[in-house]
């Protein structure tokens, strides 16, 4: 009998207070994007399965149950956009991060063709 995987380790900082000039857009129900203050930030250190490691520094906002939740985990989360940024202004964001993230078309190193 095999023991069962342990979860990699993480370490988590003490909440930053403060939104540095940041927002975060949570799309609605209906579609539309609405913006909720950051109210902190904090940094996830995760030693991977593999032995690496990964750092994240993540917006903390105030969950669905008033709990700091960090925003990439709540429902809805549609990206973290600064203070300035309208609605159609975050749609537009949204458009093109959504196209630089498509998958590229392969190339191929060889000789060209004509």
């Amino acid at each position: 009998m095999t023991t069962p995987a342990q979860p990699p380790p993480q370490q988590w900082s003490a909440i930053c207070p403060g939104d540095l000039g940041y927002k975060v857009g949570i799309r609605r129900p209906d579609g539309s994007i609405g913006f909720v203050p950051v109210i902190g930030w904090v940094t996830v250190t995760m030693k991977e399965p593999d032995g690496s490691v990964s750092n994240g520094f993540h917006a903390v906002i105030h969950g669905a149950n008033h709990l700091p939740q960090v925003a990439a985990l709540a429902a809805g989360y549609a990206g973290t956009f600064q203070a300035g940024v309208t609605p159609k202004e975050a749609e537009d964001l949204i458009k093109q991060w959504t196209k630089a993230a498509a998958p590229q078309p392969k190339i191929t190193q060889g000789p060209a063709k004509a």
